[in-house]
């Protein structure tokens, strides 16, 4: 685009912004952050201090990201019309201290263009002072950006770096015609989980129940399901689980607690239940989670258990239960909790952490070489009694970060990389203004296949929702995607209980799984296929879970998701947003960071790609 096209371009939006005041949610598709970036003649970020009242500002660092670096100026907020000043004000001031940035072009009357500064759009004008006069809100832009200024210069960053980058406007996902139902499952429904009982097997859709658990398998050569409960045995009564391999026999395990005590049931070379701690289970009356790990010390099989009270390691030794208390705070009364803990490398050191959720304080326990340390009180808050969470890279950064819902409030907790959470749900795009709280299920996840973690977040008694993102942290959820009874085209019942995402049908790409409200089950086809993805596992004897991420090649790399892996022969899926080179990071314990570098050919194989870490 030449210089004057691309002048009056800017100056046709200006217009429409500035005569705008009123609140835009939706995305809009014709001005993106890659229009804004490339339409402006002056991109620069400033850090302001307060030098006259609430009106007068100087910025006390300055850098430029495209073109020179600004002359010394002042940032004039008095004037602003008289309608919008309160709110500017408000909007400097919240941004004290914090990087700002300015997008500017030059028009035939004037330099003009916008701020954005905590997370809010200001319509700027240089005056012939060099002052940069605020005129008024910008609100309309939020279609364009409506996530953090901190995300919004890092963007900035990668699309003057990468030029050819989006910013995606459009869920990009769509459903098959017919979905595929399952049956309706009795009882209070726990969770479920998409999991392969045998190593180069198929996938199978796992749901708990209280009534008695389900297992499906798809058909060979067919998108439908079939019921193998009572094929494979299975008669265990779920109310929270785990699939591992805990007895260390290289197949994995299912661990049940079925309200009384946690049990032990291998699969057999035959593929049926039975029986693993012969018949003598683990006698717990109270347990919020189950979550899989692998003792520090020598890597052996373990369970982290979550309690009301505190949570324990739990494994087997010589065919017996032995359970470790974790290092318990110096509080005589911490408050209890209804969060199962999270387990996961929080601060980048290749060992798992611990981190739990609870109403008067949260802790963090570090893992090392010895052990669990004693824990350190983190940032991460819940509210209610009720309690779900997912983990995923949305700053990509390479970080954990983690999603969390109760029944009083639902948020982004980010991580910087060393274990200290921030909540940036006021960052998030859609995550500030369409998140409810009390979800029945959460997932990050990726269906849409652009490389970037997605949220999946379900509700018992309202629709289902899907933020896309859009990049660093900056969701969308334009209501485009829903789930559909199974005639098409008729909206579903609202609520549902329970998610899972998997190539159920094994044609390259993601679907869900949803268990409705009145347990009836079925599983929602991705009318894409053939995407490239990577299954990623680790070697034996590894102290799981690890912490891995895909990296984008380019001038400036960028996190295309981190996800925790854990012990064999559970693998972890990672999507890749199509052909090229791009680069699998993972911190084992104690050790340097490792690399491999994955080339995705143009003609994607069926299978997919295999990657085992830790293998010599």
């Amino acid at each position: 685009m030449n210089r004057t096209v691309r002048n009056r371009s800017w100056a046709a939006f200006c217009t429409a912004v500035f005569a705008c005041t009123s609140a835009f949610g939706f995305i809009d598709p014709k001005f993106t952050p890659v229009d804004l970036v490339k339409q402006s003649d002056v991109i620069f970020v400033a850090t302001y201090e307060m030098t006259k009242g609430a009106d007068m500002w100087r910025p006390v660092r300055t850098g430029a990201l495209k073109g020179p670096k600004p002359e010394p100026f002042h940032l004039n907020v008095g004037s602003c019309k008289e309608a919008d000043l309160a709110n500017a004000r408000d909007a400097v001031l919240s941004g004290q201290g914090q990087p700002a940035v300015v997008f500017a072009a030059k028009t035939p009357d004037a330099m003009k263009g916008y701020l954005h500064i905590s997370g809010r759009w200001l319509a700027v004008r240089r005056n012939e002072a060099g002052t940069w006069d605020v005129e008024s809100l910008a609100m309309r832009l939020s279609g364009t950006w409506a996530g953090g200024t901190d995300m919004l210069i890092e963007a900035t960053r990668h699309l003057l770096a990468e030029p050819d980058a989006d910013v995606p406007v459009s869920v990009g996902v769509a459903w098959m015609q017919d979905r595929s139902d399952l049956g309706k499952v009795p009882g209070n429904i726990g969770r479920m989980e998409a999991v392969r009982p045998t190593a180069d097997g198929p996938v199978h859709l796992f749901v708990a129940s209280d009534a008695g658990d389900r297992l499906y398998r798809t058909k060979p050569n067919d998108e439908a399901f079939e019921d193998v409960t009572r094929a494979t045995r299975l008669a265990t009564r779920s109310r929270r689980f785990a699939w591992t391999d805990l007895d260390g026999d290289g197949r994995v395990d299912l661990v049940s607690w079925d309200g009384k005590a946690i049990s032990l049931w291998r699969i057999s070379a035959a593929g049926t239940f039975e029986r693993g701690d012969g018949g003598k289970g683990f006698a717990l009356a109270d347990c919020l989670g189950l979550a899989p790990c692998a003792m520090h010390t020598d890597g052996t099989p373990a369970l982290l258990v979550t309690t009301t009270e505190f949570p324990l390691l739990l494994r087997r030794v010589a065919g017996n239960w032995v359970k470790t208390e974790l290092p318990r705070p110096m509080l005589a009364d911490w408050g209890g909790t209804s969060c199962p803990c999270i387990v996961a490398d929080f601060d980048g050191d290749g060992w798992w952490d611990v981190l739990q959720p609870a109403w008067w304080q949260t802790f963090l326990w570090k893992g090392s070489a010895k052990g669990l340390a004693d824990p350190v009180v983190a940032s991460v808050k819940v509210q209610g009694k009720t309690c779900r969470f997912t983990l995923g890279d949305f700053n990509q950064d390479g970080a954990l970060d983690v999603f969390l819902s109760d029944e009083k409030v639902s948020a982004l907790w980010e991580n910087d990389g060393k274990g200290n959470f921030r909540d940036v749900t006021a960052g998030g795009g859609s995550l500030s203004y369409r998140l409810p709280a009390g979800a029945s299920d959460c997932l990050a996840t990726d269906l849409n296949h652009d490389g970037r973690p997605d949220l999946c977040v379900l509700y018992r008694n309202a629709d289902f929702a899907y933020h896309f993102n859009r990049g660093f942290r900056c969701f969308g959820e334009e209501g485009e995607l829903r789930l559909f009874e199974p005639e098409g085209n008729v909206p579903a019942r609202a609520g549902q209980t329970a998610c899972a995402v998997a190539d159920f049908n094994s044609d390259g790409s993601l679907d869900l799984a949803v268990v409705f409200a009145d347990g009836t089950v079925c599983v929602y086809y991705n009318q894409a296929f053939n995407r490239p993805f990577l299954r990623v596992r680790l070697a034996d004897g590894t102290p799981a879970p690890v912490t891995a991420g895909v990296w984008s090649s380019g001038k400036t790399p960028v996190s295309l998701g981190a996800l925790p892996v854990y012990a064999p022969p559970a693998h972890t899926v990672f999507t890749l947003p199509g052909p090229g080179t791009f680069t699998l990071r993972w911190k084992p314990p104690g050790k340097p960071e490792h690399s491999t570098t994955v080339t995705v050919p143009d003609e994607i194989p069926e299978t997919g790609f295999d990657v085992i870490l830790g293998k010599p």
